[in-house]
């Protein structure tokens, strides 16, 4: 009759380890997946901000007219959208991480020595990144229970969430402000330029009552 084999201790450990090792360069392809998507959409920002911005002011040349300048106002949108995708990279990144923190064990500590020693990497970039993880000392971040772990992921999410909000909220603040300043400069109107002030002071206002 045989026995049943049991795996060894030492069996148990090293797959625990392999397992850790995988997870950790799961994290960090991800990492460089992110970053690289972010890139890509900066450099598309740049390219169409200054694509508008040449244009406006060739049109301003050959009509000789600030008219063509009241396009520039989009640059706000522009930016506002970039922001945007961009909050959403990040945090579709720091979901899949700490995903991978709660269920796969894997090793924020580990994680961070690791991909901050990959000096290719833009270290601002990395650094705003690794930012939004949490921020329990590193001896005790991987050693929390499960339902610590949750409740942290969830705090997360909710501070993520609220920076989400008020993004959205200045950039769509921005837009008409924006407006009425560039409007000001190319009418030269008395009146857009008291309705810029006015928005300027309700936009100072709110920001100061939504903070509180």
């Amino acid at each position: 009759m045989e026995l049943p084999i049991r795996p060894s201790k030492r069996l148990s450990t090293e797959n625990t380890q392999s397992q850790r090792t995988l997870t950790v360069k799961d994290a960090i392809n991800d990492t460089l997946r992110t970053i690289e998507c972010r890139a890509r959409i900066y450099h598309k920002l740049v390219v169409s901000v200054s694509i508008l911005s040449i244009l406006s002011f060739i049109l301003c040349f050959i009509f000789r007219s600030l008219k063509p300048c009241m396009g520039l106002t989009l640059i706000v949108p522009f930016i506002g959208v970039y922001l945007y995708l961009d909050q959403q990279l990040v945090g579709t990144w720091r979901k899949s991480l700490l995903e991978m923190w709660r269920c796969h064990n894997l090793s924020l500590q580990g994680f961070e020595q690791a991909i901050t020693s990959l000096t290719y990497i833009p270290p601002k970039s990395l650094r705003g990144m690794l930012s939004t993880l949490p921020k329990a000392d590193n001896t005790q971040r991987d050693h929390l229970r499960a339902e610590e772990k949750k409740e942290m992921v969830e705090n997360l999410e909710e501070v993520s969430n609220r920076q989400m909000r008020q993004l959205l909220l200045g950039v769509v603040s921005l837009i008409p402000l924006f407006g009425f300043f560039i409007a000001t400069v190319v009418f030269r109107t008395t009146t857009l330029f008291l309705f810029f002030a006015v928005s300027v002071v309700l936009l100072v206002v709110f920001k100061k009552l939504f903070q509180s």
